[in-house]
């Protein structure tokens, strides 16, 4: 991985030129057995990236053939250039079946942002021993390549205050639900109030 950082967008890298030319900012390439060159932007500084997984959904369908599966999501945002590698882990050790990462995506700010998946098991998800990584591995200019990790361990494990976004909504409906029995019997409280004092005022008026 070779990374050069230009003090002008409208200079230009030539390495070898029977092998690479690079004539524009953060323009790529590749050569000497697949490793890449990128020219940097003038004023976008070299930032690792913000990663942030996500719990799988509840209402996640089985497959083809009838195994229930989870996926777990792990984002990885803000970072510059799109030099990343993502790769995932369970209990410390790599896991390659069921995992399906996109390519970097430009943000409006000339950073990245990239997506990885991975399909478990349930039994796998719901055993509340195992730990869910997400790494991603960023080459910074000085130090070369880092990792950046979150992990998280099966639903089964979490404290009242992790809700997933399922759990959530439950209570929101149920909230809406008690609301709504609320006005309704507030409503019948109202007409039974008003029929007992229009009774009471019938009463007085005829024994005037």
């Amino acid at each position: 991985m070779l990374i050069i950082k230009l003090e002008s967008e409208m200079q230009s890298a030539v390495l070898s030129t029977d092998q690479v030319h690079c004539d524009s900012s953060n323009s790529e390439a590749y050569f000497g057995g697949g490793t890449k060159l990128t020219v940097l932007e003038d004023g976008v500084d070299v930032t690792p990236p913000t990663v942030k997984m996500f719990w799988p959904s509840s209402t996640e369908c089985r497959n083809p053939e009838n195994t229930r599966k989870k996926t777990l999501l792990c984002v990885a945002t803000d970072f510059y250039p799109d030099h990343v590698r993502v790769f995932w882990q369970m209990n410390g050790e790599n896991v390659t079946t069921g995992v399906a990462t996109g390519n970097p995506v430009k943000q409006h700010d000339k950073k990245y942002r990239i997506t990885s998946r991975l399909r478990v098991h349930a039994d796998d998800w719901q055993d509340s021993e195992n730990e869910f990584t997400c790494n991603v591995e960023f080459f910074t200019i000085d130090k070369g390549p880092i990792i950046i990790s979150e992990s998280i361990q099966s639903k089964e494990d979490l404290s009242p205050k992790e809700s997933t976004r399922e759990d959530y909504l439950k209570i929101t409906q149920t909230a809406k639900l008690t609301y709504s029995v609320f006005i309704i019997k507030s409503f019948i409280y109202g007409a039974f109030v008003v029929f007992v004092v229009y009774k009471l005022k019938v009463c007085q008026t005829q024994h005037l």
